[in-house]
């Protein structure tokens, strides 16, 4: 049985439904307008949560696999970092941390 309030609800939508053509044109639009080369839009279904995993899962494989990142190449001085790490000649651990007191070895 309806109450007054889920009448109401249904009233409302059956007449909003009356404007689904409009609804999808002016998304449609949106989508359109917002998407470009560089950033574009991926609509997915998400009424199955499976197909919803699988989708998003191969568009993000498709676009890593087009724009091939590599990991940046690391700007270390390793001889520097080494010797960092060697105590000084009068038995100090070299470049303490500013907050701790140099210790003897």
């Amino acid at each position: 049985m309806f109450t007054s309030l889920s009448l109401k609800s249904e009233c409302y939508y059956i007449k909003e439904r009356g404007h689904w053509d409009e609804y999808q044109a002016a998304y449609d639009a949106a989508i359109t307008a917002t998407s470009t080369e560089v950033a574009p839009w991926y609509v997915i279904p998400a009424n199955h949560k499976w197909f919803r995993n699988w989708a998003v899962s191969n568009v993000l494989t498709e676009v890593l696999r087009e724009m091939q990142p590599k990991f940046p190449k690391p700007q270390l001085n390793i001889g520097k970092l080494v010797k960092q790490l060697e105590p000084d000649s009068k038995g100090y651990e070299a470049e303490p941390h500013r907050d701790q007191p140099r210790t003897r070895v």
